[in-house]
């Protein structure tokens, strides 16, 4: 944990859930990803329903950079390591999504965490669901806009390729 910061969280003395997601972001914020993501899983031992801590894990998971993956090998094990990342933090977020389906934002770094993967037509999905939920979403639009941008790039790419 941070500098004088000491907390302790058992079954019977329940840390709150702003406790929980503070420290995990101070964590976050000094690139310490590894004691975050162990924060975030403490705090799912005693609270299993807590679907904020597994969006918060999914967060840290899906941008932690590669720098901070320990790895010997090849740039390719590399961007492999980096897509394993991807898929634990999509994990996370359909945990979170299984105790609020209803939950935008969630659905959206689902998305982008997909997108990262390149499942641009799951990642489209996950968007589409968010305007259905919360069309004042601003953010959805800018990240739908890209992964369609992309999408039909990548289409016009291949057919230019195939010709």
């Amino acid at each position: 944990l941070p500098i004088g910061i000491k907390v302790y969280i058992t079954p019977g003395n329940r840390c709150s859930k702003p406790t929980i997601e503070r420290l995990g972001l101070i964590l976050k914020n000094q690139k310490k990803f590894k004691e975050a993501i162990e924060w975030y899983d403490k705090a799912l031992i005693i609270q299993p329903n807590y679907a904020e801590a597994f969006v918060s894990k999914g967060k840290v998971m899906n941008f932690i950079p590669s720098s901070q993956i320990s790895l010997t090998g090849t740039d390719k094990g590399l961007s492999f390591v980096q897509e394993l990342q991807r898929e634990k933090a999509i994990e996370c977020y359909d945990k979170a999504l299984e105790f609020d389906s209803r939950n935008d934002m969630t659905l959206v770094r689902k998305g982008d965490a997909l997108h990262e993967l390149r499942e641009l037509e799951r990642a489209l999905e996950c968007f589409d669901k968010v305007i259905e939920l919360n069309p004042e979403n601003e953010v959805v639009y800018n990240n739908k806009g890209t992964t369609c941008y992309e999408k039909l790039h990548h289409v016009w790419i291949a057919e230019i390729v195939s010709f």
